[in-house]
């Protein structure tokens, strides 16, 4: 089939979320088989082991178009419809502590609900109009981004801080960190933009990598292998 998008669902690797012709579907590798639509006109979707949230359109009234958030577990035949809108939405599914969370994007408007109970957390207006989401390592911090204009929102507090990078080379290092990569130096800032520093120079353009709990960095300068340790002296 013409597949727009395919994501592995589970550890196992064995089952795929793809969507064929804007349907949410499931493909069993093991069965060699492919589900029943999950989900009809979807316009974007996210998952947490089997759990989905997604956006999608609403065909039913020709008059006026809408779209609706919804949510559902794989296996379970009822979709849980959140909020009708008028606009198209991003939607994404992640874990902070012990609770599940459900964000969606329109436009400039982001909104935080609580899996649980789905009631509304935090919303916040932005200064601009976000293309990129991208979720820390343990779901804590999350950035929206368009170009080196970043918005990050603390799950924990509530907030969103709005700041930028020098170019967009630039992801989470860890759990509270993100790199970037600018005239071949190695900058590191904390989750808001603040506290930047400039960890090394002749940096080569790859990603960088950290074991965590030692707050070791690793990268490559000029084609070898160099470390520094982030923690304050």
């Amino acid at each position: 089939g013409n597949f727009s998008t395919v994501e592995i669902l589970d550890h196992s690797s064995n089952n795929l979320l793809v969507v064929q012709n804007h349907n949410l579907q499931k493909i069993d590798l093991s069965s060699k088989s492919i589900s029943a639509v999950l989900v009809e006109n979807i316009v974007d979707f996210d998952h947490y082991n089997n759990e989905i949230a997604f956006s999608a359109e609403n065909t039913e009234d020709e008059a006026e178009k809408k779209y609706y958030i919804g949510f559902f577990r794989v296996g379970d035949n009822e979709i849980t419809s959140l909020e009708t809108l008028s606009s198209p939405a991003r939607v994404l599914i992640s874990k902070f502590y012990d609770e599940t969370y459900i964000t969606t994007l329109i436009d400039n408007i982001i909104s935080v609900r609580q899996k649980t109970d789905y009631n509304q957390v935090s919303r916040h207006e932005l200064n601009f109009v976000p293309s990129k989401i991208k979720v820390g390592h343990n779901g804590e911090f999350i950035i929206f981004a368009e170009d080196t204009t970043i918005a990050t929102l603390d799950m924990e507090a509530g907030l969103v801080r709005e700041w930028s990078v020098d170019n967009t080379d630039y992801d989470w290092v860890d759990n509270d960190m993100i790199y970037n990569i600018s005239d071949s130096k190695l900058v590191v800032y904390d989750y808001d933009g603040l506290n930047r520093r400039e960890i090394a120079n002749n940096i080569s353009s790859h990603l960088p990598a950290v074991i965590t709990d030692d707050r070791w960095l690793y990268y490559f300068s000029d084609g070898s292998l160099a470390r520094e340790w982030l923690v304050e002296h």
